[in-house]
């Protein structure tokens, strides 16, 4: 049985949807491409799938840490780099995979809010809104493998919704391949058996549903990871030993810059309190958006991961619940204009810090720098990467270490405000070929030598 809401004038909801939707177009073209001038995850994600693909290793050969996609995340470097193999590898294509992946979560977790509301404008809207906010912007804008997991968890949760139990548990088992973070898709389609718990005959065919398409994404996982099981099981160990005293929605709000995402805190408290205000209960076990709503919540609590980027997970269950709060009430159409009016100021905000870079550009001008010495290894920022991914690249002196297995000689080293500074004892060389611009700071390549660095042993086993 759907839920049935009061709408309120259509004219005024038409008029909303509309500007939602022209915020939101406006947004992501403006954005795109200059969301962040150097974004270290994007070359994180971007250097996994070049080496899954090319080199079938899940070492880290960038930034010298422990690979965090031995055991994670080969669906989204093997589909990723595959578009990649197809359409350049660039910062560009992994964006616009993601951005696709963005939009197909969107029009999942707009299904399912047609579903509960039994409105379809009022479901667009609520998508809407959830693109216009920062947090699904930076989903699609950067190359983390979040977008990939949010689509999955997404389908999976949209399927449950639709009382296809099988397919839910098998997305969100794929979603967890993908990113161990799409374990909040499992409380979310827990959410819907709860209505169920009256009648065995319904929830056990839901259950038995439920625990076949767990089996069937652990096959598929143990097919894509083939590890022995306890050295699967001692890593997930150690990643619950490093549990964070804040989770990711507290992370998002209180400590990001300026404490600029109090206005969405208040947004959805704002509307869970009508929401309760106006059903005059807390708790009914046939209310799927309620019992959705505390299942993200318990999610958000017991998966007690302090990293802001994983609120894309939680916000739309949130913003459903309180959209519907704020449709109850005569505020309904002045509180979703304010928090459109918020996201699309931001976004102002980072266009016009931003809309100077140019990525594009930035490439052609490191793959043209004469770095003749094709043996010599080079230490750069990040951004450098995807022109220079062939050589041995490194964004860490102390990834260059381990990369070499010992200090070079000699290495070029690309100077800008977005790469390590060298060692004292490096010493810098000849310039390698002419300066040029990036975010209006000049980026200089140098061959430096780091003789001097090296322990005594490496340096006589190197001298004539």
């Amino acid at each position: 049985m759907r839920e049935r809401f009061a709408r309120p004038e259509a004219g005024r909801e038409n008029r909303l949807l509309l500007c939602a939707l022209a915020a939101a177009i406006l947004s992501y073209a403006l954005l795109f491409g200059i969301y962040r001038p150097s974004e270290v995850d994007d070359v994180w994600t971007a250097s996994y799938a070049w080496n899954l693909t090319h080199n079938d290793s899940t070492a880290d050969t960038v930034f010298g840490v422990p690979s965090n996609i031995r055991y994670f995340g080969h669906i989204h470097a093997r589909l990723a780099g595959f578009v990649a193999d197809i359409c350049g590898w660039n910062k560009a294509v992994f964006h616009l995979f993601n951005l696709a992946c963005m939009l197909g979560a969107a029009m999942a977790w707009g299904f399912t809010a047609r579903k509960l509301s039994a409105d379809g404008r009022f479901a667009l809207l609520c998508v809407l809104l959830c693109l216009l906010l920062e947090p699904f912007i930076g989903g699609a804008y950067k190359s983390r493998s979040d977008a990939l997991a949010f689509l999955l968890v997404a389908g999976g949760v949209c399927a449950a919704a639709h009382g296809r139990f099988f397919s839910a548990a098998l997305l969100c088992s794929l979603g967890v391949e993908v990113h161990a973070i799409a374990v909040t898709g499992y409380f979310q389609t827990a959410a819907f058996l709860l209505r169920r718990t009256d009648s065995p005959r319904r929830l056990l065919p839901a259950l038995a549903g439920c625990l076949g398409g767990v089996l069937a994404g652990f096959c598929l996982y143990r097919f894509i990871h083939p590890e022995p099981l306890r050295e699967i099981l001692l890593y997930l160990a150690e990643q619950k030993n490093a549990i964070d005293s804040f989770n990711a929605l507290t992370a998002h709000y209180f400590t990001r810059a300026y404490f600029r995402f109090i206005p969405e805190l208040l947004f959805w408290l704002g509307g869970a309190f009508l929401y309760f205000y106006y059903n005059k209960r807390f708790f009914d076990r046939q209310d799927s958006v309620l019992c959705l709503f505390y299942m993200t919540i318990l999610a958000s609590i017991l998966v007690s991961r302090a990293n802001f980027h994983y609120v894309i997970f939680y916000y739309p269950p949130l913003i459903l619940f309180a959209c519907l709060g704020y449709r109850k009430s005569r505020i309904y159409i002045p509180a979703l204009s304010a928090i459109m009016i918020y996201a699309l100021v931001l976004t102002i905000f980072l266009f016009k810090m931003n809309f100077h870079i140019d990525h594009s550009s930035f490439d052609k001008n490191v793959a043209n720098i004469p770095l003749t010495d094709g043996k010599k290894a080079v230490l750069g920022p990040t951004n450098a990467w995807y022109s220079l991914r062939t050589r041995h690249f490194y964004a860490s002196f102390e990834a260059l270490k381990k990369g070499e297995g010992e200090i070079p000689e000699k290495i070029y080293y690309i100077k800008s405000i977005y790469t390590e500074q060298l060692p004292a004892c490096a010493k810098i060389m000849q310039p390698a070929g002419s300066p040029f611009s990036f975010n209006l700071q000049e980026v200089q390549a140098f061959e430096v030598d780091l003789t001097n660095c090296r322990t005594p042993r490496a340096a006589r086993a190197s001298s004539p």
